[in-house]
């Protein structure tokens, strides 16, 4: 997630997605670090989903469109359906982090509260 945060530096909107994706790198590196945020984690989880939803129409659109243009090519303003497609991929990656966080955290949670 830290590599997709910096690889939105030249994107218009680069500020947001690197937001975005910092806040998932950063609920990782503190579950890597033995350390639980559920309810950031629960939180961040159905940020990523809604905003993954209103994506959805992109996504679509994508995969039916019969323009010929592919996943890596085409970042014209005449086909914003591509990024956006993208920019799907990038929130459901963050949503699973997100969600497989909050998982760990009740499990640990759960776990000590029964030894």
């Amino acid at each position: 997630m830290v590599s997709f945060a910096a690889f939105q530096q030249n994107d218009p909107d680069g500020t947001t997605w690197m937001v975005i994706y910092g806040a998932a790198a950063i609920l990782s590196g503190f579950a890597a670090a033995g350390r639980y945020y559920p309810v950031a984690a629960l939180a961040l989880w159905w940020l990523y989903i809604g905003m993954s939803a209103l994506l959805v129409p992109d996504v679509v659109e994508f995969l039916t469109n019969s323009d010929g243009i592919g996943f890596s090519e085409g970042m014209e303003n005449s086909h914003p359906y591509i990024e956006r497609s993208r920019e799907f991929g990038g929130l459901l990656i963050a949503s699973v982090i997100a969600g497989w966080t909050y998982l760990v955290a009740r499990r640990k949670k759960g776990a000590d509260a029964s030894a």
